[in-house]
């Protein structure tokens, strides 16, 4: 890698993602220039005047960020999309609602794996705590790098099912074996209001 891009590295795709999508898609809409315009202004940067141009507009990437990342875990299945002939049917269309739905049990479990978390290290569980940490960070860190980038379909996410579909029905079965869980549930069920 050193010899062939003169930079010590495993790949150089994350810095050209984050200059040609995210870093182009703030200048773009700060600056209201085209896309290719903003696209030949980032590359023209360095490293540090383009943080330097992040950090002075830091609510704005942040809102992209999050945007793409929502458009990315809600998209259609590029992937399933390739032969034209299956777009409006079958798995494409199951796929599609399937990813719409993930993105609500992602908000969700986030929350159920912070309260997991908190419990088995108040119980000091290491051995659960760093088995939830591995596997979330893992889990998170594919499902927020898809925030570099947009217009990208399901593939950039569709590596962390295999993930997270074990991390969420763990979490959901070791949440079920706690007693405070039970507390809170029976508390929540008991206070309905009757109609």
């Amino acid at each position: 890698m050193k010899v062939h891009h003169d930079t010590f590295a495993v790949s150089t795709i994350g810095r050209k993602t984050w200059t040609n999508y995210l870093l182009a898609q703030g200048l773009e809409r700060i600056e209201n220039v085209p896309r290719a315009r903003a696209i030949s202004i980032a590359q023209l940067w360095s490293t540090p005047e383009r943080l330097h141009y992040m950090q002075t507009h830091w609510p704005v990437y942040l809102k992209l960020f999050r945007k793409n990342i929502r458009s990315n875990l809600k998209a259609d299945p590029k992937l399933l999309q390739f032969d034209r002939k299956d777009q409006k049917g079958g798995l494409a269309q199951y796929m599609s609602k399937f990813n719409r739905r993930t993105l609500d049990a992602h908000n969700l479990l986030a929350i159920l794996i912070i309260a997991l978390l908190l419990v088995r290290a108040r119980k000091r569980d290491w051995n659960t705590v760093i088995l939830l940490v591995g596997l979330s960070l893992l889990n998170y860190y594919i499902l927020l790098t898809s925030g570099l980038s947009f217009f990208q379909g399901d593939r950039l996410v569709l590596p962390a099912i295999a993930i997270w579909t074990v991390l969420y029905l763990w979490v959901l079965y070791a949440l079920f074996q706690e007693d405070a869980f039970h507390k809170v549930v029976w508390h929540a069920v008991k206070r309905k209001p009757k109609s």
